[in-house]
């Protein structure tokens, strides 16, 4: 009797130190959080939201890791193809491609139910979330770009509020103007740094690869259309000479300088020009960006979250990233600095539609307002920066004269097709 109470007390204990097991690992759930270049500015955002979701949550924490912008991608990679990978990754769009492409993401369609995927707006997620046709991110913040105008020189041209155009096709007429009246330039596109005639084309909704995204097919007449419409812009001194080779640095430097009648970009740069060039700024009024006539589409850049397909609780992690991209938690963050939701209900509230009449009210307004017709400029992730070099290259061949628009789509096709089949 007493060796069948021994082993029924050994039994009982067994059990107890079973659950006590099961609970203290219950209890020590970690997700670990990988962001891009966000400590310490935003501490006092993310440390009470990891908190409130700890607290839904008892015994899971929250592991932060936040590295620069700086070889942000090469840290990551390295990071994968290791045992043990973050948990949830703050990726880009662009380096999307490189991370699905190696399997290393999960596929979010088992582990994200249908109705939180449908909470986002639709083109961001097909533009920036998937890969293959899998969905491998759920949408973060987003930022896009309005149009800031120095009204002193619209009026020293002897025009008004309503002469600013509102599309590319307007803009020739107004440069033409402006340039004749007040030596000024109404606008600084650029040319050659990062292909940028490869999202000149992209924002004319012009296909750029064919849907194995293995092979060019933009060698179409609007390709030769836009190509030809931003050379004769150039070559007709509607622009500097510098244009063709400078940095996106130079615009908003001739903005400042009261030299620049146009600046496009992010509502960021008013709080630039406001502290630089305050006349300047006090000058300034916002409209949404141009776009063309025939087919109205807008940048954006996008922030994602992507799932390690090795994390240990998909479902937890997957949760967490719906949880910090939820419309409620994107809408605080939007309020501290100069971004826009990837939720659509969360850009229709009034924060977005209520504005203030000032530069950087407005900019919100619009901005919001131009992100369910926006794109995202995205390269194949295959000898990426050689596609882009030979882009620039070619358009600054164009912009010399030594070669038309239409070589110059059809030798850019060519050598993009030469470059993706190696």
């Amino acid at each position: 009797m007493a060796h069948r109470n021994n082993k029924l007390v050994i039994f009982v204990i067994s059990l107890i130190l079973l659950f006590a097991t099961i609970q203290l690992q219950a209890q020590n759930i970690e997700i670990s959080f990988f962001t891009m270049q966000l400590r310490p500015t935003f501490d006092d955002y993310f440390l009470p939201l990891f908190e409130e979701f700890e607290k839904a949550h008892p015994g899971v924490k929250i592991k932060w890791l936040d590295h620069p912008a700086t070889n942000y991608e090469t840290k990551l990679l390295t990071s994968f193809m290791g045992d043990n990978p973050p948990d949830v990754v703050n990726l880009t769009p662009q380096m999307l491609p490189s991370f699905a492409s190696r399997s290393v993401l999960l596929p979010l369609e088992g582990v994200v139910p249908k109705e939180i995927i449908e909470i986002y707006y639709p083109n961001v997620v097909s533009d920036a979330c998937t890969y293959g046709g899998k969905i491998y991110a759920l949408p973060w913040y987003l930022a896009g770009a309005v149009a800031m105008v120095n009204m002193n020189i619209f009026k020293e041209a002897g025009m008004t509020e309503k002469d600013i155009p509102a599309t590319y096709d307007e803009l020739v007429d107004v440069a033409k103007v402006i340039h004749e009246k007040t030596d000024k330039f109404a606008f600084f596109p650029i040319y050659t740094e990062a292909a940028s005639m490869h999202g000149m084309l992209f924002v004319r909704g012009i296909p750029i690869l064919d849907e194995t995204q293995t092979k060019a097919i933009f060698n179409v007449p609007k390709s030769v259309e836009t190509f030809k419409f931003w050379i004769d812009f150039y070559k007709n001194g509607l622009t500097p000479r510098e244009a063709l080779t400078a940095t996106h640095r130079r615009p908003i430097e001739l903005y400042k300088s009261g030299k620049l009648a146009i600046f496009h970009n992010g509502a960021q740069f008013l709080k630039l020009i406001q502290s630089d060039s305050p006349e300047v700024y006090n000058n300034t009024v916002v409209r949404p960006c141009m776009y063309w006539k025939d087919n109205e589409l807008y940048t954006i850049d996008v922030q994602n979250l992507t799932i390690a397909a090795k994390c240990k609780n998909p479902k937890l992690a997957a949760e967490f990233a719906a949880f910090v991209t939820n419309g409620e938690n994107q809408l605080k963050f939007c309020k501290i600095v100069t971004i826009v939701p990837s939720v659509i209900k969360a850009a229709e509230d009034p924060f977005f539609t209520e504005v203030e009449d000032t530069p950087l009210g407005l900019a919100r307004k619009y901005i919001a307002a131009q992100i369910k017709k926006g794109v995202v400029v995205r390269f194949p992730e295959k000898n990426s920066a050689k596609l882009i070099k030979a882009m620039d290259d070619i358009t600054e061949k164009v912009g010399l004269g030594q070669i038309t628009p239409e070589e110059g789509i059809k030798q850019a096709e060519d050598k993009w097709n030469e470059i993706l089949r190696k």
